[in-house]
């Protein structure tokens, strides 16, 4: 059996993935939304193929998908080219669901999952350290090295955004 492909769907500006691409250890391909100049996907009634930096993957091949934050309501782009390449992200992934060669989280998966969800699927392969989500923190870690991160990607009403590193 071939080597199985880990297709990213993701964005350029993504601390995450930026951080863990590095760490991994699989053949991968990683599909910018934000930049539709830098993949391609094209398909029949029959195949399709996704290309990225040199790497491509076919209808033929073991995928695995991992969707994370691939939403483009933050990118300024032209409206028809944004909702060209929410759809074809669409195609892709019932072509791979129908042809049952996808295992990973749907394209929304991001959408209905929270913090904690990720926190728990990592904690079998890196150690997490101790979370509280708190609306008005009456509960305290044990320690005072603590790390305050907004859960939702959305900027304040000002446009102003809360970083962490």
């Amino acid at each position: 059996m071939s080597e199985s492909t880990l297709i990213i769907f993701t964005c350029s500006d993504d601390g995450t993935v930026n951080r863990l691409e590095p760490l991994l250890e699989t053949r991968y391909l990683r599909i910018n939304l934000d930049q539709p100049s830098t993949w391609s996907f094209d398909a029949t009634s029959t195949t399709w193929s996704i290309s990225a930096n040199g790497t491509e993957v076919k209808n033929t091949d073991r995928v695995h998908t991992w969707w994370w934050k691939a939403f483009l309501d933050d990118f300024q782009m032209e409206r028809y080219t944004k909702a060209e390449i929410e759809y074809m992200t669409r195609e892709l992934y019932h072509e791979l669901v129908s042809k049952k060669c996808f295992v990973g989280n749907d394209f929304l998966h991001h959408e209905y999952k929270g913090k904690r969800h990720y926190l728990q699927a990592a904690s079998d392969f890196i150690r997490v350290p101790e979370t509280l989500i708190s609306q008005h923190g009456k509960m305290r870690l044990d320690t005072d090295d603590v790390i305050v991160k907004a859960l939702a990607s959305t900027a304040f009403t000002n446009e102003k955004v809360l970083y962490t590193t």
